[in-house]
């Protein structure tokens, strides 16, 4: 199959998959936040913190490296199998006995069971790695899309049916657990045929992927800090309200950079691996794709900024007014984010992960230095704005890295084609400004903003001859870059 009929048919069932969840996600938290409090949101926010580290050291980089090596073999991958079922165990039975210390850290008591309970959570999570990343590697988008939506559905009803009876924050707990177990429990069924499962614990096979999984565990564990440093010191400093409100906000903002990004980069690592020796070819193809993300990024954020009330209102209902400026600031750096996001997955393609773990580094002492300026200030519309001005710091330092020292390839040159995109915004953002009056009501000015902030994009792109779609798909052109 050619790289455009693969890429076509992986981005489409990986948008299945991921928009199905999406959807399914929405409509959960929707429910959930007018049965439970922003206090619920907020305790479970502090255990997710502590949750996320732990998943990372789970990891270890071994699913990237699975994808990205084509020597591995059958029985390499039940060896390393072996080993991350040891981690698995080790990990859950930390974080079970952890629980008291994180209750103390947060002088909240009642944190204790939930954590405890939430070690199933990182076990099951552990332990699918190698099956999941063999099913990515194989290009099972049908299936693994098939997977996540079972998975979100079955999770969903439950959450709900536990929050309806009163369960509080337990809905939400028991909702990540019974997703990850139905995702262990399918990944292993259809990716028996890809182990070969012995007793071994040879170091070899571990050898083969150490040196791209060591620096991608490091990227991971620091980007760990740059990413959930504001739950952590919002918690800690400012309070369970405080924290449930800016969660569900930034929870709500990531919504597009997740789901969007990783639909595309979960289809473009697999296929990409098997081009990462040609540079050249492989620059060409990325340009065109952060092109693509740029010009539906840029409308998604205008639109979300214009739309945060109405959105949060709607989704949530009026308890969570508070959230709404938080959200509209965020939305600010979605575009931003979501082009970002993408260049993890060449740089490990690329088999760059030591300059990914800089990139990291950088990223994480921007990121949390406005965290922390923002928790010292006690504002969240101050940590939002720091986050703002860091992510677009860390968007400049990291395509520096990834276009000059990794593709070598001119980065002025780089900024300057995507100029049409940054006045396509302008214009869209100062248009929505001058029809805000004219909006009247909550589903009224969704659907309106939609619409103009969607048409007035494609039109002034056309208008541009930016052919953004068919430059993504027609390999015979040379890219001007």
């Amino acid at each position: 199959m050619s790289f455009k009929k693969e890429f076509k048919t992986g981005v489409l069932y990986s948008a299945i998959g991921k928009y199905s969840s999406v959807i399914i996600q929405l409509v959960v938290v929707s429910i959930l936040a007018r049965l439970l409090s922003p206090r619920d949101f907020g305790i479970l926010g502090m255990v997710m913190v502590f949750l996320a580290f732990f998943n990372i050291l789970g990891n270890i980089g071994f699913g990237p490296a699975i994808i990205n090596n084509q020597k591995l073999t059958k029985q390499d991958y039940g060896v390393i199998n072996n080993f991350v079922i040891l981690q698995a165990i080790l990990l859950s039975v930390i974080f079970f006995f952890s629980a008291s210390f994180i209750a103390e850290f947060y002088k909240l008591p009642e944190l204790v069971l939930p954590t405890r309970i939430m070690s199933l959570s990182i076990f099951f999570n552990t332990i699918l790695t190698v099956n999941q990343s063999l099913l990515f590697k194989d290009k099972k988008f049908k299936l693994i899309a098939n997977i996540q939506i079972i998975s979100s559905l079955v999770s969903a009803i439950v959450a709900v049916a536990l929050a309806y009876n009163g369960a509080s924050y337990y809905a939400i707990v028991a909702q990540a657990i019974v997703s990850v177990v139905i995702t262990f429990i399918l990944s292993v069924v259809y990716s028996l045929n890809y182990i070969k499962y012995s007793l071994s614990f040879g170091l070899e096979p571990v050898k083969k992927i150490f040196g791209y999984s060591f620096f991608q565990f490091l990227f991971n564990f620091i980007n760990y800090f740059s990413r959930n440093a504001d739950n952590l010191l919002v918690g800690k400093y400012m309070g369970v309200i405080p924290l449930g409100i800016y969660d569900i906000s930034y929870r709500l903002m990531l919504f597009p950079v997740q789901n969007l990004t990783s639909l595309f980069s979960t289809v473009m690592q697999p296929l990409l691996a098997d081009t990462q020796n040609d540079k050249k070819e492989l620059y060409r193809i990325y340009i065109k794709f952060v092109r693509l993300l740029f010009t539906i990024s840029i409308p998604i954020s205008i639109f979300l900024y214009f739309s945060s009330k109405p959105i949060i209102q709607i989704l949530y209902g009026h308890k969570w007014d508070a959230a709404i400026p938080i959200f509209s600031i965020l939305s600010i750096s979605l575009f931003v984010q979501i082009v970002l996001s993408s260049t993890g997955s060449i740089f490990m393609v690329l088999n760059k992960t030591n300059w990914l773990f800089v990139s990291g580094f950088l990223s994480a002492i921007f990121m949390v230095g406005g965290i922390a300026l923002g928790v010292y200030q006690n504002s969240l519309i101050n940590l939002s704005i720091y986050l703002v001005l860091a992510f677009i710091i860390n968007f400049i330092q990291a395509y520096y890295i990834l276009i000059s020292i990794c593709f070598n390839e001119s980065f002025i040159r780089f900024l300057y084609s995507l100029k049409v995109f940054l006045i396509t915004g302008v214009i869209i953002a100062l248009s929505e400004f001058f029809v805000q009056k004219f909006l009247i009501g909550n589903v009224l000015s969704v659907i309106g903003n939609f619409v103009i902030v969607f048409s007035l994009n494609f039109m002034l792109l056309y208008i541009m001859r930016e052919r953004v779609f068919l430059m993504l798909i027609d390999r015979k052109k040379v890219s001007s870059l």
